[in-house]
């Protein structure tokens, strides 16, 4: 069962599953918390699934 959690420090709001110890965030809230563009991030999990590091 997963539960969502809203989490807001009046500069950053991300909405974040969680799924018993494992926490889910989007493409798009990944980049937003690193503050690049959304393209880094798919890029980057593309590179972990093509070089089987998952």
């Amino acid at each position: 069962m997963s539960n969502t959690i809203i989490y807001n420090d009046g500069e950053l709001e991300l909405k974040v599953s969680v799924d018993g110890d494992t926490v889910w965030l989007n493409a798009e809230n990944i980049a937003f918390m690193f503050n690049v563009q959304r393209p880094a991030i798919v890029k980057h999990i593309s590179n972990i699934y093509k070089d089987e590091e998952l």
